[in-house]
C-alpha cells in the first residue's frame, strides 16, 4: 500500500514517481483505487500518476520506455511535468472552425424513446400533407390550412445570440400538457423546465409547439395516449398493402431505380414509403447491407437524408473560438442551473452517464475535434512558424515535450517519414465543452498517444490495458450493446460508442479513471481502449507515436481486422510496414543509438543542458536518416503479402 505522494519505494531512479494514495485489490478485479469522493471516482479505479524529475523529464521517450511496464497495465497513465514548466498556448484567438455534432442520447441506445417519438411524429406530418393534397384534389379541404411544406428536425432553439440547439419535441409535449392550466401555458416556465434560458427561448417553444406538435396533440386528445404507436401500426399495414399491389404493377411497368435507372437486381430494390421511388441498397450512400424490417417503414434519401446511413456524429455549426466559449459557458450554466453554483467534477460525471445511459432527454453537444494544427495553428510553439522562433518561446519551442517535436525525436521511427500525416506526424487540435465525448476506441496501426491539456475544464478519461484486457473489455461492450454490435460488427472502429465504466466493470472489464487537468499530459498505450469527456470548455493537443514493435504489432492488427471491411485501414498499415522495415531499430524498447554528429548527455539524444532543450546541429532531415537504412525489405515484404492474401 502506498500513502506517501512521494511515491514508491524501489522506484527506477529519481523522485515521485507514482502519487497519489492507493490501496490493493478490491472484489477481484478492481486494481487501484484513487482518493476522490464521487460515485465514479469511488468506484473506478484511478489510473497511474507519474512525476517525472527535471532530469527525467529532459528525454521523452527514455522517460516512456522507463514507466513502460508498470503504466501499461492499466491502459492510459497520467504524466504531470515538474514544478515550472509551463508552457504559453499560442493558438490563434481568431480562429474559426467547424464542429462535430454529437447526440449524446445516442452513445450507448441508437433509438432511445425521444428518437422513437420524432420518428412517429415525422410520420404523422407526412401523413397530414398527404391526405391535405387528397382533400385538395377532392375539393373537400373547406379552407384548411396547408401543413407545413417541409419541416426541419430537430427544430433550433437559441443557446447564444449567434448559436442553438436542436429542441426535444417529446420532452417539450409532456412539459406543455403537465403546464397546460386551462388551455393556458406558462411558456416561461416549460423553458425553465427544459433547461433553457435564454431570452428567446419562451416565444421559441412557443412557435415550435404550434408549428410541430399543435395538431398532434389534438389527435392525442381525441384519440388518447397510444395514438402515435397505433398510428404507426396502421401505416406499416397499409404500405405493407400498397408495397404488395406496387410490386405487382412494378413487373409490368418495369420499376427502376432512381439512381443508376437500371430494374435489374430487382431483389435488392426498395420502395420509397413516401415519395414510391425505387432504390438499389447498393446505390445507397454507404450501401445498405441489410433489408429494412418489414414492420417499419423506410424512405429514401430525397426523403429522409439520413436513410440508409449507419449512425454517427453530424457535421456542427462553425464556431469562433469566442463563440464557442460562451456556447460552452451557456450549455453548462444551463444544465446546472438549479445547484446555484458551480458543478463539481462528480456532479458532471453524474450526469454525463445519466444522459448517455437512460436518454430520457436529446441532447446535441458540439465538440471541435481532429482539428489540423497546419490550419487553426497549434498551442505549442512551432519551429515552423516564423513569429514564435527565438526570445521568450524559445525554450518551450526546442522542449522534446513540444507536441510538433515529439514525432521527429530519435528513437521514434516517424522521425524517418518524409510527408506529413495529421494526428502522427502533425498534432491535432481539440476544442471541448461540457460532455463533449472522445468515444472508446484503440489508436490507429496500435500506437502510443500523447495528449496535453492547455487549458479550461479537466477532462475524465477511462482506460484498460491492452492484450487480455482489451478483448475483455470487448466482450464485456458486446455485453452491454448487444444489438449495435450484432447490426456492425465494426462498431468499434467508428468512435460513437460509450458504456459506463461501472457497466463495463460488472460485465468482466477492468477499467481505470484519469481526471485530466491543464498543464498534464495523458498517454495511451498500443491496442488499450479508452474514452472519455470534457467538463467544461477546454483545449487539448494530441499525437500519435509507434513503438519499435510496429511490424508484429500490425500483423496482429491486419489479422483482427480481417473479418470486416477495412481494406483502406489495412493498406495504410501495409503501408507503415513497408516503410519501417528498412529503419533502424530504436524505438522504445531499445536505447536511443547515438549517430554522429548529435551531443549527447546521459546517453540521450538533443539535450546538452537542461535549459537548451534542443540542439540545432542535431536536427537531421529525414532523407539523410532515411540514407542509414541497412534492413533488407524481402523477408517482410513476403510476410505482408501473406497476410494481405488472408484476407
Amino acid at each position: 500500500r502506498v500513502t506517501s505522494s512521494e511515491g514508491i519505494s524501489g522506484r527506477l531512479g529519481g523522485e515521485g514517481r507514482w502519487g497519489g494514495e492507493c490501496v490493493g485489490m478490491v472484489g477481484g478485479n478492481l486494481g487501484y483505487f484513487g482518493k476522490m469522493e464521487g460515485t465514479y471516482a469511488r468506484i473506478v479505479p484511478a489510473a497511474p500518476v507519474f512525476y517525472p524529475t527535471p532530469e527525467e523529464f529532459l528525454d521523452p521517450l527514455a522517460y516512456i520506455r522507463q514507466i513502460r511496464a508498470e503504466a501499461s497495465v492499466h491502459g492510459i497513465c497520467k504524466i504531470i511535468p515538474p514544478d515550472g514548466w509551463d508552457p504559453p498556448c499560442l493558438m490563434n484567438d481568431s480562429l474559426n472552425f467547424c464542429t462535430t455534432l454529437q447526440s449524446l442520447h445516442k452513445l450507448k441506445d441508437r433509438s432511445p424513446a425521444p428518437e422513437q417519438f420524432m420518428r412517429r411524429l415525422k410520420l404523422f406530418h407526412r401523413d397530414e400533407r398527404k391526405n391535405f393534397r387528397l382533400r385538395q384534389e377532392q375539393g373537400t379541404e373547406n379552407g384548411e390550412k396547408q401543413p407545413h411544406p417541409r419541416l426541419k428536425y430537430p427544430p433550433r432553439v437559441s443557446v447564444t445570440d449567434q448559436h442553438g440547439t436542436g429542441a426535444d419535441l417529446s420532452a417539450l409535449f409532456n412539459e406543455v400538457r403537465t403546464n397546460c392550466d386551462g388551455g393556458r401555458v406558462s411558456w416561461d416556465k416549460v423553458a425553465n423546465n427544459l433547461k433553457l434560458f435564454h431570452p428567446r427561448n419562451p416565444k421559441e417553444l412557443e412557435m415550435i409547439y404550434e408549428l410541430y406538435l399543435s395538431k398532434y396533440e389534438e389527435r392525442v386528445s381525441k384519440n388518447g395516449d397510444n395514438f402515435l404507436e397505433d398510428f404507426e401500426k396502421h401505416l406499416v399495414k397499409e404500405r405493407q398493402e400498397e408495397k404488395a399491389k406496387l410490386a405487382t404493377e412494378a413487373a409490368v411497368v418495369d420499376l427502376t431505380c432512381h439512381k443508376c435507372e437500371s430494374g435489374k437486381d430487382d431483389e435488392q430494390l426498395l420502395i420509397c414509403d413516401s415519395c414510391e421511388t425505387g432504390w438499389h441498397m447498393f446505390c445507397m450512400t454507404p450501401p445498405m447491407k441489410r433489408l429494412p424490417p418489414e414492420d417499419e417503414l423506410w424512405f429514401c434519401p430525397n426523403c429522409d437524408p439520413g436513410a440508409g446511413k449507419e449512425f454517427g456524429f453530424d457535421v456542427g455549426e462553425d464556431f469562433s473560438l469566442e463563440e464557442f466559449k460562451e456556447y460552452a459557458t451557456a450549455i453548462r450554466n444551463n444544465w446546472f442551473h438549479d445547484l446555484g453554483r458551480e458543478p463539481t467534477i462528480d456532479e458532471i460525471e453524474e450526469q454525463y452517464w445519466k444522459i448517455s445511459g437512460e436518454a430520457e432527454r436529446l441532447v446535441y453537444i458540439p465538440y471541435g475535434s481532429d482539428l489540423d494544427t497546419r490550419e487553426v495553428g497549434s498551442g505549442f510553439p512551432n519551429p515552423r512558424n516564423e513569429k514564435h522562433s527565438g526570445g521568450e518561446y524559445d525554450e518551450y519551442l526546442r522542449c522534446p515535450w513540444n507536441l510538433n517535436i515529439f514525432p521527429e525525436l530519435n528513437g521514434s521511427l516517424l522521425s524517418y517519414l518524409t510527408e506529413s500525416i495529421k494526428g502522427v506526424t502533425v498534432p491535432w487540435l481539440y476544442l471541448g465543452m461540457i460532455f463533449s465525448s472522445f468515444c472508446y476506441h484503440t489508436e490507429d496501426s496500435y500506437m502510443y498517444s500523447i495528449n496535453y491539456h492547455h487549458f479550461g475544464a479537466p477532462k475524465i478519461w477511462y482506460g484498460t490495458s491492452g492484450g487480455k484486457g482489451a478483448a475483455h473489455f470487448e466482450a464485456a461492450m458486446r455485453s452491454a450493446a448487444p444489438k449495435l454490435f450484432d447490426a456492425n460488427p465494426g462498431l468499434f472502429y467508428h468512435l460513437t460508442t460509450m458504456v459506463s465504466p461501472i457497466d463495463l466493470m460488472n460485465r468482466g472489464a477492468k477499467v481505470v479513471r484519469a481526471v485530466q487537468n491543464p498543464g498534464e499530459f495523458v498517454m495511451t498505450f498500443p491496442q488499450a481502449y479508452h474514452g472519455g469527456f470534457s467538463t467544461g470548455f477546454n483545449c487539448g493537443e494530441a499525437v500519435r507515436i509507434p513503438e519499435n514493435h510496429v511490424v508484429s504489432a500490425n500483423e496482429t492488427l491486419l489479422r483482427g481486422t480481417a473479418a470486416i471491411s477495412t481494406q483502406c485501414f489495412c493498406s495504410q498499415v501495409r503501408t507503415w510496414l513497408c516503410r519501417s522495415i528498412s529503419l533502424p531499430r530504436t524505438g522504445f524498447h531499445s536505447a536511443a543509438q547515438p549517430q554522429q554528429g548529435i551531443k549527447y548527455t546521459n546517453g540521450s539524444p538533443y539535450f546538452a543542458t537542461r535549459k537548451s532543450f534542443f540542439e540545432p546541429s542535431s536536427h537531421r532531415t529525414s532523407r539523410e536518416k532515411l540514407s542509414h537504412g541497412t534492413q533488407s525489405s524481402s523477408t517482410l515484404s513476403s510476410r505482408i503479402s501473406s497476410l494481405g492474401s488472408e484476407r
